[in-house]
């Protein structure tokens, strides 16, 4: 997470062997596994598997929100 827990500025889920998605919430755009380029976000989601990363990716991300959200309780 690059910025704060709520309003990141970029979000990344890395996997074993360096691979990651990453996120840019400023411009909507995301850096697919395996790739060099970035691509907007509606073309990511039409892509089934990078769909699937990109779930994980903001499904962490909002875990991580909820927690810190609790412990704050």
């Amino acid at each position: 997470i690059i910025g704060s827990l709520g309003n990141p500025a970029k979000i990344a889920l890395r996997y074993s062997g360096g691979k990651q998605i990453i996120l840019d919430r400023r411009n909507s755009l995301v850096r697919p596994l395996d790739q060099d380029k970035w691509i907007p976000y509606e073309q990511a989601v039409a892509d089934k598997t990078i769909k699937r990363h990109l779930k994980k990716l903001i499904f962490k991300w909002e875990n991580l929100r909820w927690q810190s959200h609790l412990e704050k309780e």
